[in-house]
């Protein structure tokens, strides 16, 4: 999974990537959010938080 998110940066020259853009499409497997979901905890993907999202997350 890390691979192809470095393989997909470097290919469309941009610093992020989001998370459908590393799955087949239409296929999107338990193991495949478990795989993502646990390289966000490991701190290797950093999940960007929308600006809408903080406001409301400062709202609170």
């Amino acid at each position: 999974m890390i691979q192809k998110a470095h393989k997909y940066m470097g290919s469309s020259n941009m610093n992020y990537f989001y998370s459908i853009y590393l799955l087949p499409e239409n296929q999107c497997t338990p193991q495949d959010f478990n795989i993502i979901k646990g390289l966000i905890k490991k701190d290797i993907f950093h999940p960007i938080i929308e600006e809408n999202q903080m406001k409301k997350e400062i709202t609170k």
